[in-house]
């Protein structure tokens, strides 16, 4: 096993653990019982599947770090740690609340402002691990939405955390869409 391939796997854990949180969550709101859907939390709660699903799959391309330094490791363990947490604050215990709407108001500003850390962190992994030049598209638009992320965790406006949702989705989608041509 090379060592890329070791690394994957822990990060691989915990990216599910963060998926069973989110898929526990999609669960509960399926049992019988009366609920109040929260478009907002449903659309940040999908963005969130595809971070985790995104992470995994770009991991890869960290295949080209040869060697890994202990606080390169923990620095690198740091974007699944934090999509772990979110997955964790996305949906309410059962047996806390089932109005989701009231809910999202109390989390909002804390899993807003985990998504500008993961967004200021996902810069950092690329310029220093992959040396990605910080001012290419990756990085730029990352920057981007960690800005527009931390705005989002000091307004209480469910319209701007619904454009926020649709640009982070959006970026997801288009950094996904340029894996799609592989030589």
């Amino acid at each position: 096993m090379e060592i890329h391939e070791f690394v994957q796997v822990l990060v691989a854990i915990i990216l599910g653990l963060g998926m069973t949180e989110l898929l526990r969550g999609y669960a509960d709101f399926l049992r019988p019982g009366k609920r109040h859907f929260s478009v907002v939390l449903f659309g940040f709660s999908l963005w969130l599947f595809l971070a985790l699903i995104q992470f995994w799959w770009f991991g890869w391309r960290f295949s080209v770090v040869t060697t890994w330094e202990f606080y390169g490791l923990l620095f690198y363990l740091l974007g699944p740690t934090i999509l772990f947490l979110l997955s964790r604050l996305t949906f309410p215990n059962p047996a806390e609340t089932q109005n989701l709407v009231e809910y999202y108001s109390e989390v909002a500003s804390r899993l807003w402002a985990l998504v500008g850390v993961f967004y200021i962190y996902a810069i950092g992994s690329n310029v220093l691990l992959l040396g990605v030049p910080i001012w290419s598209s990756g990085p730029a638009s990352q920057a981007f939405l960690a800005i527009y992320a931390v705005i989002c965790s000091r307004v209480e406006s469910r319209y701007i955390h619904s454009i926020g949702i649709v640009l982070l989705i959006t970026q997801l989608l288009w950094r996904g869409l340029g894996t799609l041509v592989t030589s």
